[in-house]
């Protein structure tokens, strides 16, 4: 009976671990960004171009309406008014016209949407094409990229 309940135990203690390692994957998993063909990738902080970053670190992107000292985990965009959307609620973002701003917001719902969006700036840690840190974080205009994609 005793040693029942010490393989039960030892059974239950292997899928809690198990659990927590699939969480764990699953939070360091990589960001996939793509630049537009026409961007710069000029880091506004240093003014340095960047290399074509493919991918950034999962929950180090951050927008910004203004001002690079306040930044936003959600995404302020015009539909029929001024919403707001939490990042984390997002499968990907797609621009659609650069010219106003419109970008198609694809949500981890299953729904999506077509807005302009207000932020004027992002921020992200970028990382190598092996999934390690490729440096610092980086600020870019928000039009410099093409998509954004959480792939949740």
């Amino acid at each position: 009976m005793q040693m029942n309940i010490v393989k039960c135990t030892g059974f239950l203690i292997f899928l809690v671990l198990l659990a927590l390692s699939e969480a764990s994957a699953q939070d360091n998993t990589t960001v996939l960004i793509e630049f537009d063909k026409q961007s710069q990738r000029i880091d506004l902080i240093t003014g340095e171009k960047l290399p074509d970053f493919r991918y950034v670190e999962r929950g180090s992107i951050r927008f910004f309406l203004n001002r690079l000292d306040k930044s936003d985990d959600f995404v302020y965009f015009t539909h029929d008014g001024l919403r707001k959307v939490q990042i984390n609620r997002l499968k990907a973002m797609e621009k659609v016209q650069p010219k106003f701003a419109i970008w198609r917001l694809r949500y981890k719902s299953g729904s999506k949407n077509t807005p302009r969006i207000q932020h004027l700036a992002v921020s992200f840690i970028p990382l190598s094409t092996t999934g390690k840190n490729a440096g610092k974080r980086v600020y870019v205009l928000l039009n410099d990229l093409k998509l954004i994609d959480w792939g949740e």
